[in-house]
């Protein structure tokens, strides 16, 4: 339900959006279509976000793709792993307007990785 809020929040501004329903979907659709960015949560059926952004970073391929975490999650281990792991922000979700995420992203692929 909250990916749907986010994708259409998101498509209104301007931003083509493919929702993935657990870790291993997320990374064949990562795979498959090399999008600008990445938005992970952390709690995902069968990998977590942080086990498909450590995928992410083996994949010479995807590298330097950006990747931000969305969670409601702030556990300290979770975010210093994210960290060590590139990701360019970890965003807890209930501190967060969709005029952030947007500013967040935008910052995300413009200086990328």
């Amino acid at each position: 339900m909250i990916a749907s809020a986010y994708k259409l929040g998101l498509t209104h501004h301007g931003f083509e959006i493919i929702i993935a329903r657990d870790g291993r979907e997320a990374l064949a659709v990562i795979t498959q279509h090399r999008p600008h960015i990445v938005l992970l949560d952390v709690i995902m059926p069968h990998m977590t976000g942080i086990e498909v952004l450590a995928a992410i970073r083996e994949n010479p391929a995807l590298q330097t793709l950006p990747v931000i975490i969305l969670s409601n999650l702030d556990q300290p281990d979770d975010i210093a792993r994210a960290n060590e792991l590139g990701a360019k922000a970890y965003l807890i979700k209930a501190n967060l307007s969709l005029k952030d995420l947007v500013a967040h992203i935008q910052d995300a692929i413009e200086t990328g990785m």
